[in-house]
């Protein structure tokens, strides 16, 4: 078999025929032609000795990835047996758990933003982004001031509140408290 990527992939594609080759320069790619989302890496690791791994979403790569290397100059019939059972058996389920943890953490910061962005109108305030994180920047009466968050939880800091301001918040909290 061919040791130029390109080539050793579109000759792959005789045995895998729901992989698509493509690829430029030293990128080469077999894309699963229904699952958007698959996609093998195939990368020269020294002549004759082809790497190929799964992509993952960024930041959702389980702790032990699939990883192959072959001998591009055996049987290429054998070859794609090779990745079938080792490479793309255990890869396809890892990646639909990277997918499904990807979409729940996307869902999560959606709720997270409409939370900040609800408690932002009942603050009539405005929110700030840092750059990692949303936060709800208060003034109040009297100098009051603080910061709201919304993690997986809300963090409130509120500091120099009048008397009578921090007494009801105080019993709404104990209210809160009695009721559940």
């Amino acid at each position: 078999m061919p040791t130029n990527l390109l080539t050793f992939a579109i000759e792959l594609r005789r045995y895998l025929p729901d992989w698509l080759p493509s690829g430029e320069g030293q990128f080469v790619w077999l894309r699963h032609c229904t699952r958007r989302d698959a996609r093998l890496a195939l990368r020269e690791e020294r002549p004759g000795r082809i790497v190929l791994f799964g992509v993952f979403p960024y930041g959702f790569e389980p702790r032990h990835q699939p990883r192959i290397t072959v001998d591009a100059t055996r049987d290429p019939a054998r070859i794609a047996a090779d990745v079938q059972r080792r490479l793309i058996e255990p890869y396809l389920p890892l990646l639909e758990q990277s997918l499904r943890e990807q979409a729940a953490y996307a869902a999560d910061e959606t709720r997270k933003q409409a939370q900040c962005e609800q408690l932002a109108q009942a603050l009539d305030a405005e929110i700030r982004d840092n750059g990692s994180e949303p936060w709800i920047s208060w003034r109040g009466p009297g100098g009051a001031f603080g910061q709201v968050k919304v993690r997986g939880e809300v963090y409130l800091d509120l500091r120099a509140l009048p008397f009578d301001l921090a007494l009801a918040i105080c019993q709404t909290l104990r209210d809160f408290t009695d009721q559940c």
